[in-house]
């Protein structure tokens, strides 16, 4: 994956505040990487922090099924929608009245920085993430 993402579309791995490398973060369970104004989590579930640090870092539910490589329908952890500033208050309540309440929220490091996000669920089962930079 990282040789595709940065080797074939030009991603690079992302530097992180500290200085330090975003490739192979928690025992090589992460890695981000950065392509144009967009960040790529790249998340490996069967090392030791997989299960941890899915979604948002909630983590999967300890009887939950790992996440398995499928080649017809993908392995998508989930996906980002940088947004310009919001309310949170405001976006839940309205997600929540169209049908598609969120399932966490907070602050969250992400392309541009921390920021607040709002995780919820696509009609298809993808998760989504709402990102509001700083």
């Amino acid at each position: 994956m990282l040789n595709f993402y940065v080797g074939v579309l030009g991603a690079e791995p992302h530097e992180l505040p500290n200085g330090g490398s975003s490739v192979g973060r928690f025992d090589n369970s992460l890695s981000h990487l950065k392509i144009g104004t967009s960040l790529i989590d790249l998340q490996c579930y069967g090392a030791p922090m997989g299960r941890k640090i899915h979604a948002g870092g909630f983590g999967l539910a300890d009887d939950a099924p790992l996440p398995t490589l499928d080649n017809d329908n993908g392995t998508l952890d989930h996906f980002a929608i940088n947004v310009a500033p919001y309310d949170p208050k405001e976006v839940v309540a309205y997600l929540k009245e169209k049908g598609f309440p969120p399932f966490a929220e907070g602050n969250r490091y992400g392309a541009d920085g921390d920021g607040y996000s709002i995780y919820l669920k696509d009609p298809e089962g993808n998760v989504v993430e709402l990102k509001m930079g700083e």
